[in-house]
């Protein structure tokens, strides 16, 4: 019984001590986020900006104020990070359109898609969730290809709208601007299908009460939910990556989370994992106080098995003694076999207990094996260390059961890990750490390097003195090995497996922090989406790859190469003075693509090159890739497959460029737009037989020449050309009901305008609202459009013929011209441009525009020479039987009223 007492007591005594023992990992990318917030202007607000009714999102309450999961995670995390916010709620496109155009900081809410990162940059992902199809009670659906041919509602510029329109279903889209009116919608009956977002759908169901939909957990697109700012504001985003992580580690980002999205939506794995953490532990614990009870139990049947082995020797003498003396002491004899009685009886207690604690030992050394980990306890009043022998043969190492603790650090570690654990053993008995706890490394066996950890607390005597300390040694291998990964992950891009954006960054801070001198090259590959979008996105990877292996097969340590994402590809030239020399650089990286870079040996790949020097150009790390971006776009407009250096002028054509982009949205928000309307003649009769339609701006006298390529650029071509179209037809209507035989009016399309995928509809709409033929009109396309998307165009224009609409090909004889696209583009009449006019009227030249020409007409197309301004070459194109003129010969682009008054006009030739 006493020896239960003892074990109970110990056992209850080191429950206690193990208990406090704890493993964490900190997060130093914290640090370097509290480090990237001090960049930020003090005093600075940030401005939130987020969707105005987007429940639980985002959403004005019953006051007025911002409020909802996104408010408030973007509240918390900045004030976490030292910064104020200012929330601007709006339509999402609205939001979205100030994200671009900088009118706030950051939107705190928006799901990642590759297109998006072009964009805009994302913070690390901090929930995924999915879009969901919702439909009436009786109403099922499982999987999305069943909407083929069906009407669906959508919320406007909405990730699951966008996935959805990728799909290439044949499927009806109305958009409306929120996730509640798309409900109501379909609740009413006015359709049938509404596809948004899963969260949003049930809480705005819950809320008001739309009690008559169901979702049908079609699950689509599980995707990542993130904060998103501004492209290049790498010191918000730091900022907002360390606030989440801060946010999560304390518990914080759980609460917003479950007040209110843990309704709707499910645990995770890991939040499941983490609510059981305790038990983990308490299992740990359990099996470390259980390897201490085993060592216990051992010394105290050693210190009984010796009292016993003691008795029996003293038994056997006095055996002896007794057989001499029989007759006399026949009563000690009797007291002495009770004795032995009492004796066995002890000693058959004892081998239960030891039978026991082997059973126990066994037990504990399988879980021991089974967490991989190994005891110790060090004796520091002999200065001697005791190791399982699990240990011992792990690491191959020859040891008494106790060996004084120098010659075990000596055989272990080398000197800088001796160092290491020495000092903190030092520092716990000084009272200077609560507990033993360093990583060192270690060889096995087989002279593999590995990881341990070396865990420990003391154990106090009656009189309160640190006696002994116990412990346990982990393999942590594995773990480091991840860590390695992960941080690799972190600063290397997981398809070239080249440094990425962060690391990047990093060197190039370090260059200037050195006062280094050097270059930022920034490398684009040209015409990079084309290669996706016909041989794939896996071509497009192994592209990617190829790309970087020829950039490393430079071998000069002066270059840094980096991929910034996408088709970019970031170089630092390192510690190089001379500009000639970088030059050299950017030609042997050229080289490359034009000898070694060929795709399926049929097209080769090119890049464009923007290079800016450090110091010379900037010493600011974000300026100097802007820079780069700026010249590479530069080498781009000057004709690809070039490189350029960075000089103000092109920051000045770039504020130009957004000056004009600014004022072209002003003018499609005040409607300050306008046409002119152009005559085309008959090349014999000179009668007006037809307009074209040209765009101008009415209080700016920018060319369209420069003006139409930026709205292109900036994306805004489809709201334009969207109008154009919607003002002809109006204008046509007009002319109608005034009872003028009206003449077809050319409209021009842009090869953008390609994304208007409702375009089709749009027109088809707009003809039978008011009542004009699509003879009426005429679409004028340019060769460029091919190199967007053959297959697409193509079904476009035959869509367009099947309305009855003719197409007519612009600008021929330029750019990517060629004869042999007249036999299979459904064209009607070829437009000869005024470059090529002026060649070949030539009288040396005439016999190739009279080839030209011969060419059309047998294929059934109509022949219009535009730009002709003299009395020659229209004599000379009656000569070779042009069919139409357009040019200021005849007439200039007219008001909306002269060309009214001209419809049934003949020039006089």
């Amino acid at each position: 019984m006493k020896i239960k007492k003892v074990i109970l007591l110990f056992a209850f005594f080191n429950i206690a001590l193990f208990s406090t023992f704890r493993y964490s990992y900190a997060d130093a990318s914290i640090g370097l986020a509290i480090k990237k917030t001090a960049a930020i202007s003090a005093g600075e607000i940030i401005i939130v900006g987020d969707d105005i009714d987007y429940p639980p999102y985002s959403f004005l309450d019953k006051k007025g104020n911002p409020a909802g999961f996104n408010i408030e995670l973007a509240q918390a995390a900045l004030e976490t990070m030292g910064l104020k916010a200012e929330f601007r709620l709006g339509s999402w496109k609205e939001v979205r359109r100030q994200l671009t155009a900088g009118e706030i900081h950051m939107i705190s809410g928006m799901f990642y898609s590759p297109e998006r990162e072009k964009a805009y940059d994302f913070t690390t992902r901090h929930t995924v969730t999915s879009g969901d199809i919702f439909t009436r009670e009786k109403k099922k659906i499982s999987d999305i290809k069943e909407l083929e041919g069906q009407t669906v509602v959508v919320q406007e510029d909405d990730i699951i709208y966008e996935h959805l329109v990728n799909q290439n279903l044949n499927i009806a889209f109305v958009s409306v601007p929120t996730v509640a009116e798309a409900l109501r919608l379909v609740s009413v009956g006015k359709y049938d299908y509404a596809a948004v977002l899963k969260v949003p759908g049930h809480y705005i169901i819950d809320d008001l009460g739309f009690w008559n939909l169901r979702a049908n957990d079609v699950d689509i697109l599980q995707n990542d939910y993130c904060m998103a700012v501004r492209k290049y504001n790498d010191d918000l985003l730091f900022a907002l990556n360390g606030g989440l992580k801060i946010l999560k580690a304390t518990g914080q980002y759980q609460e917003i989370y479950d007040k209110w999205l843990g309704v709707y939506e499910d645990k995770s794995f890991w939040e499941e994992v983490k609510e059981y953490a305790w038990l983990i532990g308490f299992i740990m614990t359990s099996l470390i106080l259980l390897i201490f009870v085993v060592l216990i139990l051992r010394r105290m049947v050693a210190i009984r098995t010796k009292e016993l082995e003691e008795a029996n020797r003293t038994l056997n003498k006095n055996q002896k003694e007794l057989n001499a003396y029989n007759q006399e002491v026949t009563m000690a004899y009797q007291q002495l076999t009770a004795s032995e009685e009492e004796l066995r009886a002890q000693y058959d207690e004892i081998q239960s207990y030891i039978e026991k604690l082997e059973n126990l030992k066994q037990k504990y050394q399988i879980a021991i094996q089974g967490t991989n980990s190994v005891v110790w306890e060090y004796d520091l009043e002999d200065k001697t260390i005791y190791l399982s022998e699990e240990f011992k043969s792990t690491y191959g190492v020859k040891l008494n059961e106790k060996e004084k603790i120098e010659i075990v650090f000596n055989e272990l570690f080398r000197v800088e890990e001796k160092e290491k654990l020495i000092k903190e053993f030092i520092d716990y008995k000084e009272g200077k750490k609560e507990e033993i706890y360093s990583q060192v490394k270690i060889r096995d066996k087989d002279n593999q390097q590995q990881w341990i950890l070396v865990r420990g607390k003391g154990v106090l005597d009656e009189n309160r003195e640190l006696k002994v300390i116990n412990g346990i040694i982990l393999d942590i291998t594995k773990l480091k090995e991840q860590e390695e990964y992960i941080k690799h992950l972190a600063y290397h891009d997981p398809v070239t497996n080249l440094p990425n954006r962060i690391m990047f960054m990093e060197e190039l801070e370090r260059e200037i922090s050195e006062n280094q001198c050097g270059a930022v090259m920034l490398l684009d590959l040209d015409n990079f989406k084309g290669v996706n979008d016909t041989l794939g996105h896996v071509y497009g990877d192994k592209l990617l790859k190829r790309v970087a292996e020829e950039l490393l097969n430079i071998k000069d340590e002066k270059l840094f190469i980096s991929r910034f994402g996408g088709d970019e590809f970031q170089i630092l030239v390192k510690r190089e003075t001379e500009a000639t020399e970088i030059e050299n650089y950017a030609k042997r990286i050229s080289k490359i693509f034009e000898e070694r870079l060929m795709i399926k040996e049929e097209t080769y790949v090119s890049c464009s090159i923007g290079i800016t020097l450090y110091p010379f150009d900037s010493n600011d790390v974000t300026q100097l890739i802007m820079n780069a971006d700026i010249a590479m776009y530069d080498a781009k407009n000057s004709g690809k497959s070039n490189y350029k250096f960075f000089n103000q002028k092109m920051t000045d054509k770039l504020k130009e460029k957004i000056q004009i982009e600014t004022t072209l949205r002003e003018a499609i928000k005040k409607e300050e737009l306008k046409l002119l309307y152009q005559p085309q003649v008959c090349g014999l009769t000179g009668k007006v037989v037809g307009f074209e339609a040209l765009l101008r701006l009415k209080f700016h006298p920018i060319s369209p020449a420069i003006f139409i390529p930026v709205a292109e650029e900036a994306g805004i071509i489809i709201d334009m050309g969207r109008w154009v179209t919607k003002e002809v037809i109006k204008q046509i209507a007009v002319w109608k009901e005034k009872g003028i035989n009206t003449k077809p009016v050319a409209i021009n399309f842009s090869a953008k305008q390609l994304n208007d995928f409702k375009y089709i509809d749009f027109l088809e709409d707009l003809l039978k609202k008011n009542n004009v033929t699509p003879k009426d009109i005429e679409i004028e396309i340019t060769e460029s459009i091919f190199l967007e998307n053959k297959q697409e165009t193509m079904i476009f224009l035959n869509n367009l013929k099947a309305l009855g609409i003719k197409i007519a090909l612009d600008d021929f004889g330029t750019g990517y011209s060629s004869l042999s696209y007249l036999t299979f583009l459904p064209v009607d009449k070829i437009k000869l441009d005024k470059s090529l006019n002026d060649k070949f009227l030539q009288l040396e030249n005439i016999a190739v525009m009279e080839s030209i020409i011969s060419l059309a007409h047998s294929l059934n197309l109509k022949v219009v020479a535009e730009g002709i301004e003299d009395i020659e070459q229209h004599e000379r194109l009656k000569l070779v039987k042009c069919d139409y003129i357009q040019g200021y010969l005849f007439s200039k682009p007219l008001e909306v009223e002269e060309a009214e008054n001209i419809h049934d006009y003949r020039f006089l030739l």
